[in-house]
């Protein structure tokens, strides 16, 4: 009998509920910081017990469950970075069976099926270079493909996935010496490098308010409007209403050159300020 199992049986379905809720999100919180800890520290003993909370988080989410396909492509990518830690072909082999599962049960409208399709394709790329089967490849450059064909035009990790395809032809041209192979490995990477534009290249990095020029503009103006932005930003966040706060962040940012003795005549230095992010 397993965990879900004794649960249902032994315990009303809302007192499960509560049980379901509360552990789950600890497991998979504890789980997050385990990782995190490991990728800072690089200590084996802190992945292997984020192991054990991924398994254990999938353990305790019923077969049905919304959130069961995010367990399981969260325990395939631990597993994943054990294989490349240790080198052993059971992690992978098992981080590919997980990732298979997770994306299988992704509806196809789902936000995040994108991605676990290309971590798919990251796990059958790594099998491909350590034991070589070309079906491994192939497999590696179609769920690649999927991934792209549903990642929306402005999505940041839209580049990530176009250079993984180029990267992947090009292995499969090295291959088979398939021109056709190398010469769509090139055109992938040129829209990979195309997509990866600036306001992207930040958004990547981790920033979540960037503020865009529409032409060229004085070094000295961007950072004055950038650094009022986020200082006015700063207090009206206080107050609410993310949206508003934005907004009223740039006008009064801009308002600032836009004012000044030395730029206000110029619009060209105070009129091309545009915010991208959350």
């Amino acid at each position: 009998m397993t965990v879900k199992e004794f649960c249902w049986i032994g315990r009303a379905p809302t007192e499960w509920l509560l049980i379901y809720r509360k552990n789950r999100f600890g497991l998979n919180n504890l789980g997050t910081k385990l990782s995190c800890r490991y990728e800072r520290t690089g200590k084996i003993e802190n992945l292997e017990e984020a192991i054990r909370v991924a398994r254990q988080v999938i353990e305790v989410t019923p077969d049905d469950h919304p959130n069961l396909a995010a367990g399981l492509n969260n325990l395939g990518n631990k597993l994943e970075s054990r294989y490349k830690r240790t080198g052993r072909i059971e992690d992978l082999e098992e981080a590919i069976r997980v990732a298979r599962q997770a994306v299988k049960i992704t509806p196809d409208d789902h936000p995040d099926l994108a991605g676990r399709l290309n971590n798919l394709g990251s796990k059958l790329g790594c099998r491909y270079e350590r034991i070589g089967k070309i079906e491994d490849l192939e497999e590696a450059i179609r769920v690649t493909r999927q991934a792209i064909k549903i990642t929306p035009d402005d999505h940041p990790d839209l580049a990530g996935r176009l250079n993984n395809l180029g990267n992947k032809l090009e292995s499969r041209y090295k291959r088979t010496s398939k021109i056709e192979d190398l010469e769509q490995a090139i055109r992938v990477t040129r829209q990979a490098i195309e997509a990866l534009h600036v306001v992207s290249g930040f958004q990547v990095a981790g920033f979540r308010h960037v503020i865009g020029c529409l032409w060229p503009s004085s070094d000295r103006v961007c950072v004055q409007v950038a650094k009022s932005f986020y200082s006015e930003l700063d207090q009206y966040g206080r107050r609410g209403h993310k949206d508003r706060a934005i907004a009223l962040a740039l006008h009064k940012a801009v308002k600032g050159v836009c004012e000044s003795d030395e730029y206000g005549k110029r619009p060209l230095y105070w009129a091309q300020y545009v915010h991208f992010g959350a």
